[in-house]
Parts: structure tokens; C-alpha cells; sequence
């Protein structure tokens, strides 16, 4: 398995602030791939602040247990983040990110999108110092 990779997801530098996060098609992500998952995200960006560029696989599930923890482990980190973009590529993966919102409590700038380009220049245009939550479907 490769560094920055797990079952679940693989990461990559889009620029110096901004990780992508990309999904794989058809998983379920369980509460011990959301673990490994994070301990890998952990490693890979060093404790520097990002912005999470999140691209949805194509019929990708997730566990309750594992929405509760990820949810968990962004308020722990809501210092480290920037801002999160998340490319859902059906109206299913919409209605399931607005239910992460809430879960995260909207500690930092999210916003939805169904194209990668939009998502990575609305990170790219964000305010680096903006802390308040921003929520646009």
C-alpha cells in the first residue's frame, strides 16, 4: 500500500495549501478504514493548516460509526483546517454531505459542488483568514 494511500482513499498536494482527498468507487468506508484514514491524513500533512479538496467515489458508503468519528476527528482538527470542498457526483452524495455538515459542526468554510474545478478555485479564492462557516449547496 502506498504512503499516502489506504483501502478507502488515496491523498495528494493539488498546491502548497490545498490536499485532495479522492474516494474510491464502489467502497464502504467502515470505522476502521476512517481510522487508518485519518492517521494517514495525519502523517501526510505534517500538522500544516489545509484546505481539503474532497472528491466522492462513485457509490461510496459510509458507516454511521464512521460518520460519527470522522465528525469527531474534524472538530479536533478544526484548527488545521482551512476549508473543506466536497465533489459529489450524485444527488444521493448531496443530501449524505449535507448531513456531514452537520455533523461537523461547521467549524470551518464547506461548500458542495458537482465539478472539481469550481470546488479547487473556490479554495483557491478563499480568504486565508476567513473563520467563519460558509454553507452553499
Amino acid at each position: 500500500m502506498n504512503l499516502n494511500s489506504s483501502k478507502t482513499r488515496s491523498l495528494s498536494w493539488v498546491s502548497s495549501q490545498v490536499v485532495e482527498i479522492e474516494y474510491n468507487d464502489n467502497t464502504t468506508i467502515t470505522l476502521e478504514n476512517a481510522i487508518l484514514d485519518y492517521h494517514l491524513f495525519d502523517k501526510f500533512v505534517k500538522n500544516q493548516r489545509v484546505k481539503k479538496l474532497i472528491i466522492s467515489g462513485a457509490n461510496t458508503k459510509i458507516t454511521e460509526e464512521a460518520k460519527h468519528y470522522i465528525s469527531k476527528e474534524n472538530q479536533k482538527r478544526a484548527n488545521k483546517i482551512i476549508a473543506e470542498a466536497i465533489v459529489v457526483k450524485s444527488n444521493t452524495q448531496k443530501i449524505i454531505a449535507n448531513c456531514y455538515f452537520k455533523l461537523i459542526k461547521l467549524y470551518y468554510p464547506t461548500k458542495v459542488f458537482t465539478d472539481k474545478n469550481d470546488a479547487l478555485n473556490w479554495l483557491n479564492n478563499l480568504n486565508k483568514g476567513t473563520s467563519l462557516p460558509l454553507i452553499s449547496l
